[in-house]
């Protein structure tokens, strides 16, 4: 009779040990499959986000020094005058980057006193440093104090440079 209980008792806990097996195994081809579903749906219908505006805090640091100013002339300038009697200037890129400053695809102008450019890429999107933009670009930080924005030509314009 011990034997008979002992044995009852293995065959149960066999048993359980089996139903655990095959619960792992069933929760795991569940996960796989979910997670091969997921990554597949996912791959198809994931775009790249676009990003109108970017802003930092004024605590935060930009890589990348400050150069030394140098003393180039200044290179010739264009002045066109809007409906509302507003002058505005476009500049050969490679200038310095002033305020009222409008820059077109394909053109650039530098922050003064260092080597970096605001840019207008072919496709009508503004860079400055690491920030690439649609709308606006908006940096504040120790090194840099740049804003420009796009305008409905398709131009953008610095609101702001250097402090």
């Amino acid at each position: 009779m011990k034997n008979d209980k002992h044995s009852e008792m293995n065959d149960s806990s066999n048993e359980q040990e089996i139903t655990s097996q095959s619960k792992r195994k069933i929760l795991a081809s569940i996960g796989i499959t979910s997670g091969v579903i997921g990554a597949s749906t996912l791959s198809h219908n994931w775009v790249k986000p676009v990003v109108d505006s970017v802003v930092l805090p004024a605590h935060a640091q930009t890589t990348g020094a400050m150069a030394t100013p140098t003393t180039a002339a200044p290179a010739a300038t264009t002045t066109t005058t809007a409906p509302a009697a507003t002058t505005t200037t476009t500049a050969p890129s490679g200038t310095d980057c002033y305020v009222g400053q409008m820059v077109g695809p394909g053109e650039s102008c530098t922050y003064p006193g260092t080597s970096e450019e605001f840019s207008v890429l072919p496709d009508g999107s503004g860079h400055f440093l690491f920030a690439t933009a649609g709308t606006g670009i908006n940096i504040d930080s120790g090194n840099y104090s740049f804003a420009a924005t796009k305008q409905s030509s398709g131009m953008w314009r610095i609101d702001r440079v250097g402090n």
